[in-house]
């Protein structure tokens, strides 16, 4: 009787314990639905993802721990499985859907985009739909090779009726592991190296699901590598507006730190680290060269008074790399105090002489004679086929333009670099120093303008370099006589040169098209 007892309690026992799991299996479900569900995303996510709608392609810059990653596994639980919630606005995929994703390594794929879209990885198999992808959703899944619990394909099931396909990749496998099959779309997760990027783009030419729509990639990560080809590609500015877009979360964009919070992160940094980790902007090295926002010595542009003095300044390339143009205007109405203009910035790759003399003409408007033209030493050496000076092409017939009778210098004589840096910015703070907001180019290089260990990296200066020579030789700078076209923003121009003022950048020219300010 006794043993008959014990054997009915073993029994209870053991369905109390299933009921308790079952019990447990249900509440964690409704965990992860509620998990899923209440995904909001803050505005910077938001209109990361509705920009989806009409771009291919789309940086999501983000501070460490912002949501940056969360957004793009996301999205990509939602293309997969075609389950969008009411608030989505970005780009539907109405079929089912093959996408890759990709991280740095096997191992970091593996413990960040596969344990956010499928669960715990260490887990496997129970743990699959503990993550994004709802777990009645997710039909199949292939193990990799390599590493303990890497899943390499996951078939998960569309609303359409058809099933999707998500690849797993990492780019230290090498570019040729993302050639030759298709996707429709591809989630990378940190920074993409330039030629592997290249191949995610080209593998999606032909990932759209309806008429004439290309298939899209999207990118999240911290720009902890700095101005690498991959982010210059969005960053300041995209290559394409039509194509591309950006956006950088930092952590105050963030809804789930607080102010204080976010203050005692940012103290944890250096300075110079803060930039990336906290505000999502890529890493520069020691810092910025120029540590002053923009918007402090930005202005909005206007007419140039007849009684300002007037200087261009010419930095040219060598070796493929861009020349760099400024016009330039002081005002010394108050002779204790003058302020110093930038008005009209451009930037040409073409190395041709008679191209850069015509800009220079262009920039001098209605009076390309009479406003001096400033330029760096390199243009004081001999040309070998005509033994003259190299300035001289530029001052002597046909083309005499006012080229100044020696390279820029310093008053005190000189043509230092850092002297000359220290005196524009020590000008921005106190107001000598100005920039017209038509001049798109100086904003874009002050913004990657930065040190590396203490050294300034040269390798986007060509604007800067122009107007820093500028601001050395303004005591050379003269009001021109001839003012009959001064009355407009950036200097006048001769009829159908071509030249939008407003834009401050030349529309087209003999050489071909120009468009967004550089040849």
């Amino acid at each position: 009787m006794i043993e008959t007892q014990s054997v009915h309690d073993d029994i209870q026992k053991d369905e109390n314990y299933r009921r308790l799991m079952l019990e447990i299996e249900d509440l964690q479900r409704r965990m992860e639905e509620a998990q899923r569900a209440l995904y909001t995303p803050n505005p910077k996510q938001l209109e990361f993802h509705n920009m989806g709608a009409y771009l291919r392609e789309r940086m999501l810059f983000g501070a460490n721990r912002s949501g940056k990653t969360l957004a793009g596994a996301q999205e990509a639980a939602f293309h997969t499985t075609g389950l969008y919630p009411d608030w989505w606005e970005g780009r539907t995929l109405p079929r089912e859907n093959v996408g890759w994703v990709a991280g740095v390594s096997q191992e970091l794929t593996r413990d960040v985009c596969q344990r956010y879209l499928c669960g715990d990885p260490s887990g496997l198999p129970d743990s699959l739909g503990t993550g994004l992808i709802p777990k009645e959703c997710i039909v199949d899944f292939r193990m990799g090779r390599g590493l303990a619990n890497v899943i390499d394909t996951l078939v998960v099931r569309h609303v359409s009726g058809g099933t999707s396909t998500i690849k797993f990749k990492s780019y230290d496998q090498g570019r040729l592991r993302f050639q030759s099959a298709a996707c429709n779309w591809a989630w990378a997760d940190e920074e993409c190296p330039y030629l592997i990027y290249k191949e995610l783009l080209t593998r999606t030419n032909d990932g759209g699901q309806r008429p004439g729509e290309l298939g899209f990639i999207y990118m999240t990560f911290t720009p902890l590598m700095g101005l690498t080809r991959t982010v210059k590609r969005f960053y300041p500015t995209v290559d394409d507006p039509d194509t591309m877009g950006m956006v950088i979360l930092a952590l105050e964009d963030t809804t789930h730190f607080t102010p204080e919070q976010v203050a005692a992160i940012e103290k944890t940094y250096d300075e110079h680290e803060r930039r990336s980790r906290t505000l999502g902007l890529p890493h520069l090295g020691s810092g910025l060269v120029y540590d002053i926002a923009p918007d402090v010595y930005f202005v909005k542009a206007f007419a140039i008074p007849s009684d300002f003095f007037q200087i261009i300044a010419l930095d040219p390339g060598s070796g493929g790399h861009p020349y760099g143009y400024a016009k330039c205007a002081v005002d010394r109405n108050d002779p204790n105090f003058p302020v110093f203009y930038v008005t009209d910035c451009r930037r040409t790759t073409n190395e041709r002489e008679s191209v850069s003399m015509q800009i220079i003409r262009e920039m001098g408007g209605a009076s390309p004679d009479e406003i001096p033209v400033t330029w760096p030493h390199d243009l004081g050496r001999t040309d070998r086929d005509s033994g003259k000076q190299l300035a001289s092409k530029y001052r002597d017939p046909p083309n005499n333009l006012n080229m100044l009778a020696l390279h820029a210098t310093h008053p005190a004589g000189g043509y230092g670099l850092e002297a000359g840096i220290r005196e524009i910015r020590e000008a921005k703070v106190t107001g000598g120093f100005r920039v017209f907001d038509t001049c798109s180019l100086y904003r874009e290089e002050v913004l990657s303008y930065h040190r590396v260990e203490g050294i300034i990296n040269p390798e986007a200066d060509h604007v800067l370099d122009a107007v820093r020579k500028a601001w050395m030789m303004q005591r050379h700078a003269e009001q021109p006589r001839n003012l009959a076209s001064m009355s407009h923003i950036l200097g006048a121009t001769t009829e159908g040169a071509g030249y939008d003022p407003h834009a401050g950048v030349m529309a087209e020219y003999e050489d071909g098209g120009y468009a967004g300010g550089e040849w």
